[in-house]
């Protein structure tokens, strides 16, 4: 136990309760008193106060179906309303669990459950959200004192190893040298806009989803690089307009052009100003959804 005066009225008192656990809560306050008595008062019964509570803390042993709500009325402001739907959904594969006492619960009832669950084809992903679930649950009990310890620590997340995960399959150097001759490259017929696009997904390296939208302003040719924004766009009287912003930044990558795709860019913007009146805003072309992959 210590108060200590800081000046003009004010203590600080810091100091620490046992707990019936062995361990040790530690508090500290600043105040304004009046006497170095009256902050003594205070701290005495702060910590009548604090065992009063503790005491009815741990003496109250919660179902799990109890417990559920408390977390959850706990947790109400901090959760958004598909969050909260969500694991009301989830809470109900525990049901077989609900009038057990949290205390007692352990990681061999709640495997049980979950191992069901994937039998029953429910996937990795839903089953190990199942298990985060219940662990934020007893992760609090710990916090607030009600359980001894987290009996989902002990269960490992789940996997199928027999899942296969498809590879994309991408186009060689030479299976590409193919592949573009079925772009012609005149100029006269409008089908050159399709092979410079054809160019940009393969050496550009473009991702699935990346909207290519591009102006003339997001084309550097003095340093070489093409910006590309992971959004929607639309094209409208001439000019592009983004639809949605970026969500990220990481939706916004700027790529640096290989010789072969710089040179092919010089000679498209060279095509086009030859055609048109451009500023660094005018659109060129874009793609939705790009990717340039075997099918």
């Amino acid at each position: 136990m210590s108060v200590k005066r800081l000046g003009n009225k004010k203590y600080e008192i810091r100091g620490t309760v046992t707990l019936s656990t062995g361990k040790y809560h530690r508090y500290s306050f600043r105040k304004t008193f009046n006497s170095i008595n009256d902050a003594r008062e205070f701290e005495l019964k702060y910590k009548e106060s604090f065992n009063a509570e503790t005491h009815t803390f741990e003496s109250q042993s919660y179902t799990l179906k109890e417990f559920i709500d408390v977390y959850d009325l706990a947790k109400t402001n901090q959760l958004k309303s598909s969050t909260k739907q969500s694991n009301t959904y989830i809470s109900k594969y525990f049901e077989s669990l609900y009038d057990e006492k949290i205390q007692s619960l352990t990681s061999g009832q709640i495997k049980q459950i979950t191992d069901a669950a994937f039998k029953k084809g429910l996937s990795e992903e839903y089953v190990n959200k199942m298990l985060t679930y219940l662990n934020k649950i007893f992760n609090y009990g710990l916090e607030m004192g009600y359980v001894q310890f987290n009996p989902v620590k002990r269960i490992p997340k789940y996997k199928r190893p027999d899942k296969i995960i498809d590879e994309d399959d991408f186009y060689t150097p030479d299976e590409f040298e193919q592949f573009i001759q079925c772009f012609p490259r005149n100029k006269e017929n409008g089908e050159y806009v399709c092979y410079v696009i054809v160019n940009l997904l393969y050496f550009m390296g473009c991702r699935f989803g990346e909207c290519v939208a591009l102006t003339m302003n997001d084309i550097d040719m003095d340093k070489g690089t093409i910006r590309f924004n992971k959004t929607v766009a639309r094209y409208v009287q001439g000019r592009s307009y983004l639809v949605t912003p970026p969500k990220t930044r990481n939706s916004i990558r700027t790529i640096t052009m290989p010789k072969r795709m710089k040179c092919i860019m010089q000679e498209y913007l060279d095509w086009y100003k030859d055609l048109y009146c451009i500023t660094k805003d005018t659109f060129l072309f874009g793609v939705d959804r790009p990717v340039l992959r075997k099918l």
